[in-house]
């Protein structure tokens, strides 16, 4: 709606009176109800920034380098003009002088191009407080006649402050809103360093509420976490805490949505695969190993309940290596083709890391690495039990390559080249085993 439109309302009420009956009440707020809706859009557009000729101000910005930076041959007019311009917002000695003005009236700058640039510029700020102050004057004398300039009148000391990522990040909380749309509310571009401190703080408090046992935000937290603003330092500290954190220990829901979330993310995914690996630089140790233990744990848990015939373990092998889970460093279930075929649906949907064997003798193997003392070494386990095998894992990477590969031959994974022992699951065998493994430097937890 136009002014000129409400005016034109507003002009046939006359008329309108005249065809009134004399003994009805009129309501002004309500005839006049379409002229304050105009007069309300009209007030907005006003407030809303229209740049002034950029030539005009460069020439001002001239005069003022000539006059060596001293604004006291400049009408309020033209300082208000000078406002406009970026650079000059950042110059410290044309931000003094402007404050002066601010403080005692004389200037009153566009609150909205202000703002802008504090928020653009937010923690870099020579002598923020003198900017800061002169911000909250000018959103105190504002008529707040857009929710924006309503927002900074009501928030100026919380808004244009050293702390406004934190108060920022406290509304995210509390108003339990998407982060991107409460930063395009209060004008700030989700390119500034503001909007940058502001996902920090509110993962740091987001991470504090889940470390004091409150994990209701869980979703919450991991939506911020996917948006490209949020610093890798960030990103890392928040990843690490919630792997290492005791509810992924005790909540399995919780567990499952973070191994999910780490496996999906394109800065992350699964630590054990090459092009993976170089990802997790930076990321705690201790939040990588127990990465490393979940996938591990899956992959074992797997091999010896689905592909087995019927499931069946009679001879104990995963309960007895799940006691050395924690010390896997790599693992992968190698599928024959037959095993493949008939898995295909339950490895997608539990994301297995697998492999082919070539062969179709309807035998699969686990392959699991081992850092020992002095060595890493590769115990190869088998679907139709056998003999296991513990080959020198630079041997095997020699003859074989990397454990990360698309395929095996299953003779490459029977072979004896290579090989450090092997062992058959008869009575006792787990004592024997122990005792080899404790004996390279391996021990169950």
């Amino acid at each position: 709606m136009s002014l000129l439109d409400a005016l034109q309302g507003l002009a046939t009420l006359p008329r309108d009176i005249s065809f009134t009956n004399l003994s009805k009440a009129c309501d002004p707020a309500f005839e006049l109800k379409r002229l304050d809706a105009a007069v309300t859009v009209l007030k907005a557009k006003a407030a809303a920034i229209r740049a002034p000729d950029p030539t005009r101000i460069e020439r001002l910005i001239a005069r003022f380098k000539q006059a060596d930076q001293n604004l006291d041959g400049f009408d309020p007019g033209e300082v208000r003009l000078l406002a406009w311009n970026n650079e000059m917002l950042l110059n410290p000695h044309f931000r003094s002088q402007l404050a002066k003005r601010v403080r005692s009236g004389v200037v009153k700058p566009n609150l909205l191009v202000l703002s802008q640039v504090y928020f653009g510029n937010w923690g870099q700020h020579a002598e923020h407080e003198l900017f800061e102050q002169m911000l909250r004057i000018l959103a105190n004398q504002q008529g707040g006649f857009t929710p924006m300039l309503q927002l900074y009148k009501e928030k100026a000391t919380s808004i244009f402050n050293s702390t406004a990522d934190v108060f920022l990040s406290r509304l995210v909380a509390a108003e339990d809103g998407s982060l991107p749309g409460l930063l395009e509310r209060w004008g700030v571009s989700t390119t500034s360093p503001l909007a940058s401190a502001v996902l920090t703080a509110y993962i740091k408090q987001e991470l504090t509420e889940i470390a004091n046992g409150r994990v209701g935000n869980l979703d919450g937290l991991l939506a911020t976490l996917q948006l490209p603003l949020v610093m890798l330092a960030t990103f890392q500290l928040a990843i690490a805490s919630l792997i290492l954190s005791p509810h992924t220990d005790r909540n399995d829901f919780f567990r499952k949505r973070v191994e999910a979330f780490v496996l999906d993310h394109p800065r992350l995914g699964d630590p054990r695969l090459p092009q993976n690996v170089p990802k997790w630089t930076g990321i705690d140790p201790a939040a990588q190993r127990k990465f490393r233990t979940w996938r591990a744990t899956k992959d074992l848990v797997f091999f010896f309940k689905s592909v087995l015939p019927d499931g069946k373990d009679p001879h104990g092998r995963k309960d007895f290596w799940l006691r050395y889970v924690d010390q896997v460093v790599d693992s992968v279930v190698a599928l024959c083709p037959s095993d493949l075929q008939r898995l295909r649906t339950s490895l997608s949907l539990e994301r297995v890391h697998h492999c082919r064997i070539q062969e179709n003798q309807a035998i699969s193997c686990f392959l699991m690495r081992f850092k020992g003392a002095r060595e890493d070494f590769i115990v190869a386990e088998f679907s139709n039990v056998g003999k296991a095998r513990i080959f020198y894992y630079d041997r095997f990477l020699e003859r074989i390559g990397d454990i990360n590969r698309p395929e095996f031959r299953l003779r490459e994974l029977k072979s004896d080249e290579g090989l450090a022992i092997s062992f058959s699951h008869l009575s006792n065998w787990q004592s024997k085993v122990r005792s080899t493994l404790a004996q390279i430097g391996i021990r169950a937890s």
